[in-house]
């Protein structure tokens, strides 16, 4: 036990010392001031003001977020301050410093928990009072008999009080019941606030030079990677006469472990963490691979499949396959490496954006998205419909958005409002080239779409080594609206990519037909209560010995 104890003691001076220590240093704590939030990441700057006696010292700032990148700590000094070094370190003995969120729930706690035991008290006293009732019933004495009327008033008084005592438990049982109910609710929503917080604490050391005592202004930034922001968007539509109303926000989603507070907040669509770097250029050589053995082998812990080629080469595939041949040895690298193909993204544009609000903002550190708008734009619109039946019997009014590059759009998901109703999701998508944007608003069941196949062409016809089928449709589409209507119909033609496979068009209606990609493509200007139609005709002429694919 003694042994015990000691130790005990020796690791709480050491803790006192190693507190002692840290409080000696010139601890300043800092505020963020700003925030630059990337689509992923964020830059962080703050600021503190800080007295510097002449000659050289060491300051710590403190009050950072959890996790930063060290390679991207700046620190300004102004005010004749020299600084010497930077350096980042970890405080595992600080206290965590408790959001105003935090500090509210533990005071509630704090105060339920003191009429909790002051209730707790009260029934210990009541429980006591009915056992001393209980203790005291018996009135005879040895020398004086008990009257009848004195009998009734202590048995009347006997029923009261007992009656209260339980009745006054009862109510404060209840009480107590709810009380812990809101108290485990209490601690559950602490327990989310803190979870991921016990961390270590960022610090920033800084060596400063000064030629005189002064008082110094600092600024401090760095990179956080535990924040990010997406874009969305509201589009509201009165009529197909008004302009869109493009209300473009941002879904902000930070958990730095640092509350953001009355901060000056900016987002841009670039991303710090991808290389700035252009890739150079590097040729790329075909040749003929004749292959006739294929095996799988296992060099080292990496499973490559091999491909032994009529020239007694070998082709690798797999990560990280070492360069090997099956003519020589290892060291002569004669073998061709190929790998695995890298997956496909998109760059959202060269050109980097910045939005910054006029207001400032405060985002807890809580993982959660938190709601932000960005700008308001009347956007001028020309309002079409969209029918492509093949494949949807509806028909879709879409904004067409001329020079939309202006208002610095990024992909993202969009709630469609018409006529102040929800109509459902959409999405604008930026990631093209075309001058024109294209917003779909949802359907309009006012604007009806079929595609019937018409019978007296369904007949197919023998040749002596081929066979020709024919695909008739008619499409009709109605107007039931009061008011006119433009827009595009479409349907498609298949397209060979064998030449024993002949496809011809036969009927179009007028429309325009792509030959590369077999869009075929009907404008329309429709009267109120009017209906069009169009047919589309083609054959496919190919070998009755083989079968073509579904379209």
């Amino acid at each position: 036990m003694k042994t015990k104890s000691g130790i005990l003691s020796v690791l709480a001076f050491l803790l006192l010392l190693s507190q002692g220590l840290l409080a000696a240093e010139n601890q300043i704590k800092t505020t963020l001031t700003s925030v630059k939030l990337y689509l992923s990441g964020a830059e962080l700057i703050h600021t503190a003001s800080v007295k510097l006696k002449s000659g050289i010292q060491d300051i710590v700032f403190t009050g950072f977020a959890d996790e930063i990148d060290g390679n991207s700590i700046r620190v300004k000094s102004g005010n004749g301050a020299v600084i010497m070094a930077v350096m980042q370190r970890m405080n595992y003995l600080s206290k965590l410093t408790k959001s105003d969120e935090i500090k509210f729930l533990q005071d509630s706690i704090e105060a339920l928990s003191f009429i909790l035991s002051t209730l707790q008290n009260e029934i210990a006293v009541l429980d006591e009072e009915y056992n001393l009732l209980l203790s005291n019933k018996v009135l005879s004495g040895k020398d004086k008999a008990t009257s009848a009327i004195e009998l009734k008033q202590f048995s009347d008084f006997f029923r009261e009080r007992l009656s209260s005592i339980k009745e006054e438990r009862l109510q404060n049982t209840e009480k107590i019941r709810k009380i812990q109910i809101d108290l485990q609710r209490l601690r559950n929503q602490i327990s989310e606030l803190n979870a991921g917080t016990i961390k270590p604490e960022s610090e920033i050391v800084v060596t400063v030079s000064a030629k005189s005592a002064a008082t110094t202004e600092f600024e401090m930034t760095y990179l956080s990677n535990n924040a990010s922001w997406q874009p969305c968007y509201d589009i509201r539509v009165a009529d197909v006469n008004s302009d869109v109303v493009l209300i473009h926000k941002a879904n902000i989603t930070q958990n730095t472990g640092l509350e953001w507070k009355d901060v000056a907040l900016s987002l841009s669509n670039r991303n710090p963490v991808e290389s700035s770097i252009a890739p150079e250029f590097h040729s790329v050589y075909l040749d003929f691979l004749n292959t006739y053995v294929a095996r799988q082998e296992i060099l080292g812990k990496n499973t490559v499949s091999i491909e032994t080629q009529s020239s007694g080469e070998s082709v690798v595939y797999g990560d990280n396959a070492a360069f090997m041949s099956s003519k020589g040895n290892n060291s002569d690298f004669s073998a061709r490496v190929k790998a695995a193909p890298p997956e496909f993204h998109q760059e959202e544009s060269a050109m980097y954006v910045e939005f910054t609000p006029e207001l400032k903002y405060t985002i807890p550190s809580d993982g959660k998205e938190h709601q932000v708008e960005i700008q308001t734009n009347n956007v001028p619109a020309v309002y079409e419909y969209y029918s492509f039946p093949k494949f949807n019997l509806k028909s879709y009014l879409v904004a067409k958005i001329k020079d939309w590059e202006k208002y610095n759009l990024l992909p993202g998901d969009a709630n469609v409002y018409f006529k102040n109703s929800f109509l459902g999701a959409s999405r604008i998508n930026t990631n093209n080239i075309n001058d024109t944007l294209l917003i779909s608003l949802g359907e309009d069941r006012q604007v009806g779409v079929t595609r019937d196949i018409i019978k007296d062409f369904t007949e197919d016809k023998f040749f002596s080594d081929d066979i020709e089928r024919t695909f008739a449709y008619k499409i009709t589409l109605k107007n039931n609206k009061n008011t006119a209507i433009k827009g595009e119909l479409e349907d498609l033609l298949p397209i060979s990519r064998n030449e024993s496979i002949k496809i011809k068009l036969i009927e179009k209606s007028g429309a325009e037909a792509n030959e590369e990609t077999g869009k075929i493509t009907w404008k329309f200007d429709l009267e109120p209560q009017k209906s069009i139609e169009k047919k589309l005709i083609f054959s496919i002429r190919y070998p009755k010995n083989k079968k073509i694919t579904h379209f």
